[in-house]
């Protein structure tokens, strides 16, 4: 039973339960976002799920049936990429669907569409939204593949909207002007501090002045918008290939993943002033394969976890596999999670305050999905 499970064995009951809930074959949950009461939001495939593309799960994975009859109703028509709990419980919701509003929506905490919210972000977004994350001023950062905002050249790839939905025009321009990125955002963290890591495709982070750029795949920004050169300078031309998660290390140190083979392949490390943590990421290359693909790390308390299509032999194991926070393999979790013969790419992981960690994907084994 769960009162002897260990760490990386699966909670049969929670499995058993939203794998009843998605049944259908082919689909894949791209994200999860939590509510205070432990309730789990899921996005993905346009017909994932009891609530077709944004379903929600009670924590012990029984879908919950009124709300999904609500966003059943959305009707969306594409993939949903990313999903973000405001403080006030509303959910946004982003991706590449244009049903019932192109890139990005926000949802009541029933689920229904926050129709005023709607009206201020419609034709706003010219692309897929894949990275939402809402500040506790009510304001929304998004990154993904637009180029426009609102038929203006407002931000490319990475805005500020106000809490109403509107473009934070001030932010958005010295973005625009200070940043100047030239692909788009995969992933958003902020530091405590405010300041704010973005990852992606970006390969030229080259702020007006600069004869060369500052970094490439991975940049920190200021709270105002302009770029942290000292920080990304440092970082460099580090990575050599895109940024698909980051995440922070509870002592500042950054944790990125993603299709990279340097400093480490799909795994690395950055110190908090920007510079490679060089004895994690000489610890870890000797573990991975190269040119293979990482889409989401945490930071756990006590390691670190690692998704992504990695297939066997790819990485300590297959699809997820977990790290000392010294860069070895964490040979018991890791045991535990061979134990369950996952057999699909995860998406996204999460961190539950039960000290859980959430799985999203493609898989269909140890449970469907979720």
């Amino acid at each position: 039973g769960a009162a002897s499970a260990a760490p990386g064995d699966p909670d049969t009951r929670f499995n058993a339960n939203v794998s009843a809930a998605n049944p259908a074959a082919n689909q894949m949950a791209a994200s999860t976002a939590l509510q205070p009461d432990g309730s789990i939001i899921t996005v993905g495939r346009k017909d994932l799920g009891p609530g077709k593309g944004i379903s929600r799960y009670l924590p012990d994975g029984v879908p919950d049936v009124s709300f999904n009859i609500r966003t059943q109703a959305l009707g969306l028509n594409s993939t949903t990429w990313t999903v973000a709990v405001q403080s006030d419980g509303k959910i946004l919701v982003g991706g590449q669907f244009c049903v019932p509003n192109c890139g990005i929506i926000r949802l009541n905490p029933d689920g229904s569409l926050d129709q005023g919210f709607r009206a201020n972000t419609a034709g706003l977004f010219d692309g897929g939204v894949w990275h939402i994350e809402a500040l506790g001023n009510g304001k929304i950062l998004v990154g993904g593949a637009f180029e426009n905002l609102n038929g203006r050249l407002g931000s490319k790839y990475f805005a500020r909207l106000n809490a109403d939905g509107t473009a934070d025009a001030g932010f958005n321009a010295t973005v625009n002007t200070s940043v100047n990125l030239d692909d788009w955002v995969q992933e958003i963290a902020v530091q405590p501090d405010g300041k704010i890591l973005l990852g992606g495709f970006f390969q030229n982070v080259l702020p007006p002045g600069s004869a060369a750029p500052v970094s490439s795949y991975l940049v920190r920004l200021n709270a105002s918008g302009t770029v942290d050169t000292a920080f990304s300078q440092r970082v460099g031309q580090a990575l050599n290939n895109d940024v698909e998660s980051v995440s922070l290390q509870p002592d500042g140190r950054v944790l990125v993943a993603g299709h990279f083979s340097a400093p480490s392949p799909m795994l690395a490390r950055f110190n908090s002033d920007g510079s490679p943590d060089t004895a994690f990421n000489n610890a870890l290359r000797p573990h991975m394969i190269a040119n293979q693909e990482a889409y989401s790390v945490e930071a756990l308390p006590n390691r670190i976890v690692l998704g992504g299509d990695f297939r066997p032999g790819e990485a300590p194991t297959p699809y997820v596999t977990a790290f000392t926070y010294a860069g070895q393999p964490d040979a018991a979790y890791n045991a535990a999670i061979a134990r369950q013969s996952l057999n699909g790419e995860v998406q996204w992981i999460t961190k539950q305050n039960d000290g859980k960690t959430l799985l999203s994907g493609d898989f269909t084994a140890p449970s469907r999905y979720l």
